[in-house]
């Protein structure tokens, strides 16, 4: 009997999680102040450096929708290339966004365009509008914003297994201890209708940084949602000179916006 106790013991690390998350008791997780929640999001979200993550992409709209491969690399707080591919492989989009401005280049048109965030956002370029403030991580499973305060309220959810935390400006973040991370992030209006959702879940973690694998965003009024699915990641990897680059073709010139 001896001997098969210490064998758990020695296989206790190999959990995901490991023991103390086996036995862990809902009751041990208490409210805490709002300022040390937020500094917390951030001391974990500033872990990640870069990242490399190939996956699928589902665009629902009310013009219809899209289903295609996805590879996104990234480095933070604001470096971003995207590639989206349709059917076989075929090249659906190719975007890069850094410093401010964008370039976004669609194969099958032979189109181009580039300006700064704002104009990307003003101009419909993306099937919903994801926010300029930390935009890059909003994607990759990070979702904060550079000017969240700690001004707010901390309560617990019904099931004592996030916090839930309730800015004065009515933003409500559902937050995992584990991490600790976001995994909803919802933003209503003054008559208390929803805008948008952000959704992250079924995280993992490397080296030490807790991402999800399914990202979702959501926004209302109309509807139009946009899900990212990431079966391959890899973290603070060097990235090689030119990674962001979006080469034209010949003869294509981007459309100023």
């Amino acid at each position: 009997m001896a001997v098969r106790w210490k064998c758990i013991i020695l296989l206790c690390p190999l959990f995901l999680g490991g023991c103390a998350g086996l036995f862990r008791s809902s009751a041990s997780l208490r409210p805490i102040p709002s300022d040390v929640l937020v500094q917390r999001l951030h001391r974990h979200a500033g872990k990640l450096q870069t990242f490399i993550g190939e996956g699928r992409v589902t665009v629902v709209t009310t013009e219809g929708g899209f289903r295609g491969g996805l590879g996104i690399t990234s480095q933070l707080p604001d470096s971003l290339f995207m590639k989206v591919e349709g059917p076989l492989g075929v090249d659906v989009m190719l975007g890069q966004i850094g410093g401010g401005r964008f370039t976004f280049y669609y194969p099958r048109d032979q189109l181009a365009y580039t300006g700064s965030i704002q104009a990307m956002h003003e101009n419909s370029l993306l099937p919903l509008d994801l926010g300029v403030a930390e935009m890059a991580r909003g994607a990759l499973g990070l979702f904060l914003q550079q000017d969240l305060t700690s001004s707010g309220s901390v309560t617990l959810s019904d099931d004592v297994k996030q916090y839930i935390l309730t800015m004065d400006d009515g933003q409500i973040l559902w937050v995992d201890p584990d991490g600790p991370v976001v995994t909803r992030w919802e933003r209503r209006d003054e008559a208390e209708e929803l805008l948008w959702t952000w959704e992250g879940s079924r995280h993992v973690t490397h080296r030490g940084i807790r991402l999800p694998r399914m990202v979702r965003v959501t926004q209302y009024q109309p509807t139009q949602q946009v899900t990212l699915f990431f079966e391959k990641i890899r973290v603070n990897r060097s990235l090689k000179q030119g990674w962001s680059n979006v080469t034209l073709p010949e003869g294509v010139e981007p459309i100023e916006l």
